[in-house]
């Protein structure tokens, strides 16, 4: 062992490592190391030698390179990208296999049972085997969900759970098998975000109503899924969220104080609204007038007198008629509006 300098990075010889020695909360050991590139190289021999010699499958390696400098304090070793190759944050050999869809090493090792492996273990972030899965690997997920010890409401240090993840990043047949293992659809992460919320497609989102997500949990700036979905002319979601009869149609986020209809009135998301004027919740939109974000209040008339092109200022009159008055705030805030969004208010009728 020797130091660089005064930076003191210790730089050390992985065939000078003993079996037992302590390194960053776990062992690491050249089999560890030998095992991880054994499943980046789908070596099944190579992967059933080192189990026979041993190998824990419930501690990974936690080696950061990048932090060597701030570990050397700490620890009194830190290794270089030079001498270890590798950077993983205290990800088992089960991890591995998800990541690299090893599927015939996974099956390998979970035939070990679960006293051999712990399929609960989680690395330095909070992740397990199953949220690495989940990301976009739809046979490790499978075979994961059919062990019984597997806790699927494991949060990671950002509060995410593997549903959380499999229902942004993945597709409905992973969010599928993590549900039917009745995993919890309402369990948010550290931002109050639900499954629902942050759904991928309108497929997904079916699927969580299905089985039981609630559609009304809010983030932390108060948005619902329904807010999210028409901020973002996601018209399939809006479809199915305003299906649902416990849905409210009427909460406004903390941020905008506008209510999901508003929203996709702001946005311009002509599809969005056309899914709001054609779902039975629509008579509850009609709310009394709302003053703008510097507490004024200003009449319909005058906002719609405004307007220089005729065409949408009889428009506009048209929507004061049928007393439309959820766009109010709207309007207030966002005088520039779509011309296809008028029209379609305006021709709608109570």
């Amino acid at each position: 062992m020797h130091f660089n300098g005064d930076k003191k990075i210790a730089y050390i010889d992985f065939q000078n490592i003993r079996a037992e020695e302590e390194f960053h909360e776990g062992e690491f050991t050249n089999r560890n190391r030998e095992m991880i590139i054994a499943i980046a190289e789908n070596n099944l021999a190579e992967v059933e030698k080192l189990l026979s010699q041993g190998v824990d499958l419930n501690i990974g390696l936690r080696c950061s390179s990048k932090k060597a400098s701030q570990k050397v304090i700490t620890s009194g070793v830190a290794c270089s990208r030079r001498t270890v190759g590798f950077s993983f944050p205290g990800r088992t050999p089960v991890m591995h296999a998800c990541i690299k869809h090893r599927p015939e090493v996974l099956d390998l090792f979970l035939s070990l049972g679960e006293e051999i492996v712990d399929l609960n273990v989680q690395d330095r972030t909070g992740n397990t085997a199953l949220m690495f899965a989940a990301k976009n690997n739809i046979s490790a997920v499978q075979r994961l969900t059919q062990e019984p010890p597997l806790d699927l409401n494991i949060q990671n240090s950002k509060g995410q759970t593997a549903l959380l993840i499999a229902a942004n990043s993945s597709t409905a047949e992973s969010v599928n098998y993590i549900l039917e293992a009745k995993a919890d659809p309402n369990i948010c992460d550290e931002k109050g975000c639900s499954p629902l919320f942050l759904a991928a497609d309108a497929e997904i989102c079916e699927l969580l109503l299905n089985f039981g997500a609630n559609v009304n949990i809010p983030d932390e700036l108060g948005r619902t899924a329904l807010i999210h979905a028409a901020k973002k002319g996601f018209a399939g979601h809006v479809h199915l969220l305003l299906q649902d009869p416990t849905i409210d149609v009427n909460h406004r986020d903390t941020q905008t104080c506008l209510t999901a209809f508003e929203l996709a009135v702001w946005k311009n998301n002509t599809n969005v609204v056309k899914e709001f004027l054609a779902s039975t919740k629509c008579p509850s939109l009609l709310r009394p007038m709302k003053s703008d974000r510097m507490g004024r209040v200003r009449s319909f008339y005058e906002t719609a007198k405004k307007r220089k092109n005729t065409k949408m200022k009889d428009a506009l009159y048209e929507a004061m008629k049928n007393e439309f008055r959820a766009i109010l705030a709207t309007l207030l805030v966002k005088p520039k509006l779509n011309m296809d969004i008028i029209t379609i208010i305006a021709s709608y009728s109570v």
